[in-house]
């Protein structure tokens, strides 16, 4: 008995260790999907390297084992785990298995092998079980494989031929040879380097090179064509390149010839030749080998300076450098997994974290990014590119909603976007003028011009001004009932002055704030404040009044004796960035308005180069801001450095594009997220789900109005009003023919919803449907229901019914005061807290015999299980900040009291009567006497209550 008692009390205690442990890492804020890290990584990162004993050349990934295979010639062939770990047993290679190159062929479930410069084909099983043996018509100089029709196609110096794999236990024979000759270049004219181009695109092609030419050869012969005659080239450039051509790779994605050449140089050109990508010296050697990203839109370099570059297609530049790998003899890549291998001396095996996906497309790099704060409507993302065309995005996917074009000539420097009047104003640099467009029509036209005569405009701001219905404890109503009162525009000068504008142009009042230009505005709706930033230094937080005719007051004023160069709020925290190129460093500043001070983080934790933006997100109390360092830092509003995400690329812009967190940013020609669920610790997701903080709903497309006419005849109306991406970053890579490409799948969705749209247009003409056009409810009360709100709030109500509404605030209360509550039994905290409630006693002297006091019962009993004796020296003098709360922990906290004079009684006097006790029983009467007075009948359960009256009492 006793055995199975102890050994139940064993498995209990170890359970509960286990529970803790979970427990601390759900709640740890350095804790990322179980890893400790406080920097998150976007892009290929070395998860194992495997040291190579021996002559390995080359490496080839097999998706049917899901395994590596790593040839050392003429021996065996080695098999590596996805992790790099090897596998037993090896093949072992027959005398006659003389190869020096592997591929696989997934349909054919095959590997083709073969030696450059010999004319013998291999093919084999996965285990390395030969089917037979083929010897080519010609030497091989490269192979590929096309999925789609099960073939192998050898390429040779000037030949190209085909095999089929459908039955390739049976003896295989060559088809479809095809010849080529440049004419121009003479008879030593070869193919030295070679790409398959897949059938996928349109026809089977192949990418070809020889010295600096660059060609597109076809691999379809025509009907007219006579046998053994030459093919003509598709597509020939020469003098492509500075230096002779040594590496060769047709991108599947983004359908674009990346090249390398002697000089270092990468190149990227379309199919028609054109260059879509150039830089010059990326190494410092002749690029040996071009391979496909795994994941993203991009492929890798390596070469003779023994670099292993990462690129990026849609960014056209480097992303990723690793230099420490030695030589490179081989690079396999496994697709499914995105991950990639190299081989050297090393195996190293990297995996690829996708920090964030493509969001929307953009004619253009984007300047200006900012999100809307409707506490009731979804978020929409208002982005302003380089050539003047704003986009209005919807939040979850990125969807296009409305867009506003402009002519090239005029420069866009500031917009603002109004939720409530569904308006658009923006600021043109050369005229100084605002124009107001209206977001009810797709595209918006344009409804007013506003001409300013008085100095030039610098900045805009539009201020949302609503009143939101509370209960009685002043927490929002579910649903939340949220009346839009009116929207004031405020704009900033280059003489330092603010104007407040109503929403017929008209100058309300005018504000005398900087001694300089106007830097930047921000509006908080949430603490209704104004804040400007001058070119004096100075920040200023003004409190608006919408209801008078004067709304700006100044609130606060901030110097400082560095430039601040943006700003943004989180309630009444204001964060500043103090950044630019002659600073030796780029701060984040937050001021706390409450408290009047400044809130600091060691130097450590800034950016390292400039800082470009900042956005801020009330709804969880962060801050993130990007920088040329190639990363965006996420702040608390106790200005705590939470992540470091290094993106691998230069955020311009950025902004919060949902109140759960997810974060867009600009980065080359478009826009990017990064979800929530990829950065934020357990405990901001918690609060998430605390809180209740609802998912963003996809908007609705406005019906477009064909009789808009494009001001400029050399403005490709369709690109404007629906941009595509030609290489999506965020994309798997598609390797397989029957799944379309991103761009593909965004232009079949355009087509589908066009073809709705006309369907419906010509059933209502035919009167087979009615005309329904759907509104967005934006919860405004009308009289009646503010009639019957106050009504309720006064309790005037006549209802019958006998239950109590949560407005009828006598009720309530008078409901609430009958119900006591129970909070933990003795029993079970007897058993739960066995070794503190045997100091109960102690600590009930302390509750009521100490003056200033703040208990913290829920220790961990470990940290006293060596010195029971001092666990109220411990708790009371506890270390442990105010604002930590420890699971299954009561606080209890003093209560102020205020000092009451007691009134004046009259005594009455009785007379006394004398009575003598005996000695015995006198001492025994006087013993039990003073034990009373100093222990106090009082049960834990009441405690509990009692501490809980205490702290609704100092809440209160």
């Amino acid at each position: 008995m006793d055995d199975s008692e102890n050994e139940k009390k064993k498995t209990w205690k170890v359970t509960v260790e286990k529970m803790r442990e979970r427990l601390k890492n759900h709640i740890d804020e350095n804790t990322f999907e179980g890893i400790r890290e406080d920097k998150l990584y976007h892009g290929l990162k070395l998860s194992t390297s495997v040291t190579m004993l021996g002559k390995y050349i080359e490496i080839c990934y097999c998706s049917e084992s899901q395994e590596y295979l790593v040839l050392e010639p003429l021996q065996a062939v080695y098999r590596y785990s996805m992790q790099g770990r090897p596998i037993l047993p090896s093949y072992t290679l027959s005398s006659t298995m003389g190869f020096t190159k592997m591929i696989w062929c997934d349909v054919a479930r095959s590997l083709a092998c073969y030696s450059t410069h010999d004319d013998l084909l291999w093919i084999l099983t996965g285990t390395f079980v030969l089917y037979q043996i083929v010897r080519n018509e010609f030497r091989i100089e490269n192979l590929a494989y096309e999925p789609l029709t099960n073939d192998l196609i050898v390429i040779g110096e000037t030949k190209v031929t085909r095999y089929n794999l459908d039955h390739k236990e049976q003896t295989l024979n060559s088809w479809k040879t095809m010849c080529y000759v440049d004419s121009e270049l003479g008879p030593l004219w070869k193919i030295t380097c070679s790409s398959l181009i897949p059938q996928n695109t349109s026809l089977l092609r192949m990418a070809a090179s020889y010295m600096t030419t660059l060609y597109v050869c076809p691999l379809e012969s025509g009907k007219d064509k006579e046998d053994g005659a030459p093919a003509a080239f598709l597509e020939r450039r020469s003098n492509a390149t500075d230096a002779t051509i040594t590496g060769l790779l047709f991108h599947v994605t983004c359908h674009w010839i990346i090249t390398g050449d002697q000089a270092g140089n990468v190149t990227g050109w379309n199919l028609k030749l054109e260059c879509m990508m150039y830089c010059e010296a990326a190494h410092r050697g002749q690029v040996r080998e071009i391979a496909a990203h795994p994941s993203i839109c991009g492929f890798v370099t390596y070469a003779d300076d023994d670099v292993f570059q990462v690129w990026s297609c849609n960014f056209r530049d480097k992303m990723e450098t690793f230099t420490s790998f030695g030589e490179i003899r081989g690079i396999a890549l496994n697709e499914s997994a995105a991950a990639i291998a190299t081989l050297g001396s090393k195996l190293n095996c990297f995996s690829m974290h996708q920090l964030y996906i493509f969001y929307a497309p953009l004619t253009h790099f984007a300047t200006i990014l900012h999100s809307t704060t409707h506490p009731m409507l979804p978020k929409r993302i208002v982005a302003c590119s380089y050539d003047n065309i704003i986009r209005i995005l919807s939040s979850p996917a990125g969807k296009q909603i409305n867009v506003q074009i402009l002519p090239k000539t005029l420069d866009v420097i500031s917009t603002a976007y109004s939720y409530t009047t569904e308006r658009l104003y923006t600021i043109i640099l050369k005229t100084g003028e605002i124009l107001v467009s209206s977001s009810k029509t797709y595209p918006m036209t344009f409804r007013y011009v506003w001409i300013d005569s008085g100095p030039a405009i610098s900045c805009i701001v539009a201020y949302e001004h609503y009143e939101e219905i509370r209960d009685f404890d002043l927490k929002p109503q579910k649903p939340r009932v949220i009346h839009d009162i009116c929207t004031i525009i405020i704009v900033g000068r280059v003489d330092g002055s603010l104007v407040v504008i109503d929403n017929t142009g008209k100058h309300d009042s005018t504000y005398r704030a900087h001694n300089g230009p106007v830097i930047q505005l921000w509006s908080s709706v949430s603490s209704r404040h104004i804040i400007s930033v001058g070119s004096d230094r100075c920040v200023k937080i003004w409190h608006v009044f919408p209801d008078i005719s004067q709304p700006l007051a100044v609130a606060s004023s901030v110097y400082y004796t560095i430039p601040i160069t943006n700003v943004v709020s989180m309630g009444n925290i204001v964060c500043m960035v103090s950044s630019t190129v002659r600073l030796k460093t780029h701060q984040l500043l937050m001021y706390d308005l409450t408290e009047r001070i400044r809130l600091e983080h060691h130097s450590l934790k800034d950016h390292t180069k400039l800082i470009m933006a900042i956005s801020s997100l009330d709804s969880l109390q962060i801050c993130a801001t990007s920088s040329m360092d190639n990363s965006i830092r996420i702040w608390d509003n106790q200005n705590n450095l939470l992540k470091i995400l290094e993106i691998n690329t230069k955020a311009y812009t950025i902004t919060f594009s949902s109140l759960r967190g997810d974060i867009v940013f600009g980065a080359a020609r478009h826009l990017y997220k990064i979800p929530y669920e990829n950065y934020l610790s357990p405990k901001f997701r918690a609060r998430i789900i605390i809180n209740e903080i609802p998912e963003d709903p996809e908007e609705e497309e406005l019906e477009e109005n064909i009789e808009y006419v494009i001001y400029d005849n050399e403005v490709n109306r369709a690109l404007a009003l629906h941009p595509v991406s030609s290489t999506p970053l965020g994309s798997l890579d598609v390797r397989k023919g029957d799944v379309p490409r991103l761009d593909l799948m965004i232009q079949e969705h355009m087509c589908d919803q066009f073809r709705h749209r006309d369907e419906d247009i010509i059933l209502i003409a035919q009167g087979l449907i009615k005309r329904n056009k759907l509104i967005l409810n934006k919860a405004q009360m009308n009289r009646a229901v503010w009639d019957k709100y106050i009504s309720d709030l006064l309790e005037t109500s006549q209802t019958s019914s006998k239950d109590v509404t949560p407005h009828n605030i006598w009720g309530f209360m008078k409901k609430q005061s009958n119900v006591k509550k129970y909070h933990s039994k003795p029993g079970i905290f007897r058993m739960l807290y066995g070794r503190l409630f045997t100091l109960y006693r102690s600590i009930v002297n302390l509750l009521f015999y100490s003056n200033n006091y703040i208990l913290l019962i829920g220790y961990s009993m470990e940290r006293f299980s060596e010195y029971p004796d001092r666990i109220p020296d411990n708790v009371e003098h506890s270390d442990i900040p105010l604002f930590g709360f420890l699971p299954n922990s009561i606080v209890y906290t003093n209560v102020q009291e205020k000092v009451v004079k007691p009134t004046k009684s009259v005594e009455i006097v009785q007379k006394k009567i004398k009575y003598e006790y005996p000695p015995e029983f006198l001492a025994s009467l006087m013993k039990d006497k003073e034990s009373n007075e100093t222990i106090v009948p009082l049960t834990l359960s009441q405690l509990v209550e009692f501490g809980e009256n205490l702290t609704s009492m100092t809440v209160i």
